[in-house]
């Protein structure tokens, strides 16, 4: 079991973390704002309430395979062709504990990502990360969208509150997108 907590250096500060799940040329990294106390407490991505869901629209789309045997979701990242990384490395409860620097840093940071391993698809688990990855609000936005970072594209994941047609909708898209980026 692979436990992905770590200490880095954020903003000239030391903070206990989740280390980025990535490696070059995945179909799609998933995006967070930054991980949470549970998670980092865990040692995985996306353990309070509203990350297990998400990690369950995967597996009821059959995005990702459910974990067997005790294992996480994102032990399962890589050898399916994902990975995850946050917008902001340090930790807080609520999205509006991160600073206005943590958010510049984090965009600066999240480019050079994208930039480095080159992801097919850069799926935003909330808004706010391509709010700021594009420099535009996409208000009740959801799916695919206009913009991308070079050669990959940006898509709004339909979460977490999104009526069940409209999550069924663009996850079957998601699906798509990464099926034909697998091939």
């Amino acid at each position: 079991m692979t436990n992905y907590r770590t200490t880095l250096e954020w903003r000239g500060q030391k903070c206990e973390t989740l280390a980025d799940i990535l490696a070059p040329g995945l179909a799609c990294v998933f995006v967070g704002l930054n991980p949470s106390p549970v998670s980092v407490a865990a040692g995985h991505y996306l353990q309070g309430t509203l990350g297990k869901q998400f990690w369950r629209l995967l597996d009821t789309y059959n995005i990702l395979p459910r974990p067997l045997n005790g294992a996480f979701p994102d032990e399962l990242l890589l050898a399916n062709g994902f990975g995850f990384t946050d917008l902001a490395k340090c930790p807080s409860p609520r999205a509006h504990s991160l600073t206005k620097e943590d958010i510049e840093i984090g965009r600066a940071e999240l480019c050079a990502k994208i930039g480095r391993y080159r992801p097919r698809i850069v799926c935003s688990v909330y808004r706010m990360t391509l709010d700021v990855l594009t420099g535009r609000v996409h208000k009740d936005q959801v799916g695919l969208l206009e913009e991308t970072i070079g050669e990959t594209l940006l898509f709004a994941a339909p979460f977490p509150y999104k009526r069940a047609e409209v999550v069924a909708t663009h996850m079957a898209s998601l699906k798509r997108l990464i099926d034909e980026a697998r091939n």
